[in-house]
């Protein structure tokens, strides 16, 4: 069997199991505000794996582009309820769009950890926002009219943050035959505050599930812009 076509497998199967445990739990009567986020932060994990199992690109960036439109198709009939959000918002759709477009844009090994950081801090990042905020927010403040906390921006940006820093200690460096792993300097620590920053500016002003797309682009090119100045 080929390594892309064990990655293709391994991948599917990772997302249906996934899938699976948010149904079994909100069947057994979990809210579905946490139904999905075991979707969100579930599959978010495995930008990681991605990078490690494939030869090219092409091939897990084809994956999340189907799971687009099947959760386009979900979105519109109600096929996965555990991962469904506001009948207004598209974020299941531009999720796995921008996994695809940051496994294009940030394949090459010196940039494998700035597309994982995007992911992971939309994975981790927004659910500790959305978990915390309901659960612990007492300061809120508005956005064109929609609620958001203190406390859950706070929370997104933490764990953007470490998210951030785990993806370049995983990523950051690929010596010839073994796992990545990058020394956490303090110019990385420094660009990691500031990505986490931005990326909770995006997610605090996004509407309608536009955070999906918007806050691991808004942390990718944070990184990017910061290379070669904090980090290399």
């Amino acid at each position: 069997m080929s390594r892309d076509l064990c990655g293709v497998l391994l991948s599917a199967a990772w997302v249906a199991a996934v899938i699976l445990v948010a149904e079994l739990a909100r069947r057994r009567g979990l809210a579905r505000q946490v139904t999905r986020k075991i979707v969100h932060v579930g599959i978010g994990s495995w930008i990681v794996p991605s990078y490690l199992l494939f030869s090219t690109w092409r091939w897990p960036a084809a994956l999340a582009l189907g799971f687009t439109a099947v959760n386009a198709l979900s979105h519109r009939f109600g096929w996965i309820a555990s991962m469904e959000g506001e009948e207004h918002s598209v974020g299941t759709v531009l999720y796995p769009l921008s996994v695809a477009l940051l496994l294009a844009t940030c394949w090459e090994p010196g940039w494998r950890a700035v597309g994982a950081a995007g992911v992971l801090v939309m994975a981790y990042g927004d659910a500790a926002a959305s978990l915390v905020g309901r659960r612990f927010g007492r300061r809120t403040y508005r956005v064109a009219g929609h609620p958001r906390t203190l406390e859950g921006s706070v929370a997104m940006a933490a764990v953007g943050w470490l998210s951030i820093l785990l993806a370049f200690a995983l990523l950051g460096r690929v010596p010839e035959g073994g796992l990545a792993s990058s020394a956490l300097s303090g110019g990385l620590l420094l660009a990691a505050a500031a990505a986490a920053l931005v990326a909770t500016l995006a997610e605090a002003v996004s509407l309608y599930g536009v955070d999906n797309l918007l806050v691991p682009v808004a942390t990718a090119l944070t990184l990017a812009a910061l290379r070669g100045r904090l980090w290399a």
